[in-house]
């Protein structure tokens, strides 16, 4: 227990590492993620056409 006359210590920054990337350059995580994700919808994108396209008229669903 403090004495009523201190005040509380503040908080020590946080260290600057911690919002960098992996690779220790910040903005580059970011930059991964978001290809990451444009190349996950484009995948996805493909799936849906191709199995919209492979389809015929008749064809039994598989």
């Amino acid at each position: 227990a403090e004495p009523a006359g201190h005040a509380a210590r503040p908080l020590a920054p946080q260290p600057k590492e911690a919002a960098q990337g992996a690779a220790g350059r910040p903005g580059e995580a970011g930059l991964r993620d978001g290809l990451v994700g444009v190349l996950l919808v484009l995948t996805g994108l493909e799936l849906i056409t191709r199995r919209v396209v492979a389809r015929r008229a008749g064809a039994p669903r598989r």
